[in-house]
C-alpha cells in the first residue's frame, strides 16, 4: 500500500530508542503520513495506484464529506458518478462498525480493485496510529450485485479488525523491533495485553521461526499453509498474524454456531467468544448488519484465492 515519508531522522529515533526500555513508551506526535505509492515489499505491503482510486470522503461522524475525484474514466468514471453506490456502502459500513471506531476513521475511500486484486484495505493517516483511511473497492462490492452472498459485508469487517487490533489503543508506534519484546510490524510494537499480542503469543509464537524464514513465493507459503491448514480459517489467514486475526474476527462474526473440536483454527474463534469485548461487537455486527446465509457465504469464501487486503494487514 502506502509507505511514509520518514518525518524523523535515524538519528533522532536511535537517540530515543536509547531512553526507551520497553515498547510501551514512546508515542510519536499526530503528523500525518505522507501519500504515495511506493511500495514496502519487505512488509508484504503493496500498492494502489493513484489510477485506481476512484473517490475521496472525509468521515465526519455519521456521515462522509467528498475530499476528492480523481482523475479516472471509462468505467471507472461510472462508478465515480454513480454517488449512490458510495453512499450505500458507507451505510453498510456505518452499520458494521460503532461510532466508538468509526471516530478513529478520518478517511474513506472508493476505489477500483481490479487491478491490485483487493476488494478492500485500511491505512493509517497518521503515525501514532489514532487515525485511518477504511477503503473498499467498489467493483467487487457490486460483483453480481451489492453485497452478493454477504461479499461485501464480510470484507468490512475483516477490514474493522485490522482497526480494530492495530489502532493506537493496541500498537505503540514509532518503536524500533530491537525494543520490541511483544509482536512486531512495520507500523509498531504491539502492547503486552493488546489482542494481536495475545493472539500471536497463543497461535504463533511456536511456528514464528519457521515463518519468518519462509521464502517470498508463491509454492513457499501454499506449502507453509498446507502444512498447517487446521490453523487457519482460510488460505489467507497463514498470510500473516494480521491478516489470520482479522479473518478469524469476521468468521466469529458471521459464523452462527460456536465451534467444537481441537483444532487451532476453531480455538482462535473460541477464544475469541471468551473476550466480552469481541463478543458485544460480534452482537452489535450481528444485530444491525446480519446477512442470511452466512455459512454458504464462508464456505465460498474459503474455497476463493481472492486477496481481501493491501498492506499485509
Amino acid at each position: 500500500m502506502k509507505a511514509t515519508r520518514k518525518l524523523v531522522s535515524w538519528t533522532v529515533l536511535c537517540v530515543v530508542s536509547i531512553f526507551v526500555s520497553a515498547c510501551d513508551y514512546y508515542e510519536p506526535p499526530e503528523i500525518p503520513f505522507e501519500q504515495n505509492n511506493t511500495s514496502d515489499t519487505s512488509n508484504k505491503i503493496r500498492s494502489v495506484s493513484n489510477e485506481d482510486k476512484i473517490t475521496l470522503y472525509a468521515v465526519d461522524g455519521e456521515d462522509i464529506i467528498k475530499i476528492e475525484d480523481y482523475e479516472v474514466e471509462g468505467e471507472l468514471l461510472e462508478f465515480q458518478e454513480d454517488v449512490a453506490k458510495h453512499q450505500e456502502i458507507w451505510e453498510l459500513t456505518k452499520k458494521i462498525i460503532p461510532l466508538s471506531y468509526r471516530l478513529k476513521m478520518s478517511e474513506f475511500l472508493i476505489y477500483h480493485g481490479d487491478q491490485s486484486n483487493t476488494s478492500g484495505f485500511v491505512d493509517p493517516t497518521l503515525n501514532n496510529l489514532s487515525k485511518w483511511q477504511f477503503a473498499i473497492a467498489i467493483d467487487y462490492a457490486y460483483q453480481g450485485g451489492f453485497n452478493k452472498n454477504g461479499e461485501t459485508t464480510f470484507t468490512i469487517i475483516h477490514e474493522f479488525g485490522h482497526l480494530l487490533t492495530l489502532n493506537n489503543e493496541q500498537i505503540t508506534p514509532g518503536v524500533i523491533s530491537n525494543n520490541c519484546q511483544n509482536f512486531y510490524f512495520s507500523k509498531g510494537c504491539a502492547k503486552t495485553e493488546s489482542h494481536i499480542n495475545s493472539f500471536h503469543e497463543a497461535y504463533w509464537s511456536d511456528i514464528w521461526d519457521e515463518y519468518s524464514s519462509l521464502k517470498d513465493t508463491e509454492a513457499a507459503k501454499s506449502s507453509f499453509y498446507e502444512k498447517y491448514r487446521t490453523r487457519y480459517v482460510s488460505k489467507y489467514a497463514a498470510a500473516d498474524p494480521r491478516e489470520d486475526i482479522a479473518e478469524v474476527f469476521a468468521t466469529f462474526v458471521l459464523s452462527n454456531e460456536v465451534p467444537t473440536g481441537n483444532a487451532i483454527a476453531n480455538q482462535k474463534i473460541q477464544m475469541m467468544y471468551k473476550n466480552a469485548d469481541l463478543s458485544d461487537l460480534r452482537v452489535h455486527i450481528r444485530q444491525h448488519a446480519f446477512v442470511a446465509k452466512q455459512s454458504v457465504f464462508l464456505n465460498f469464501y474459503r474455497n476463493s484465492k481472492q486477496h481481501r487486503c493491501l498492506l499485509g494487514l
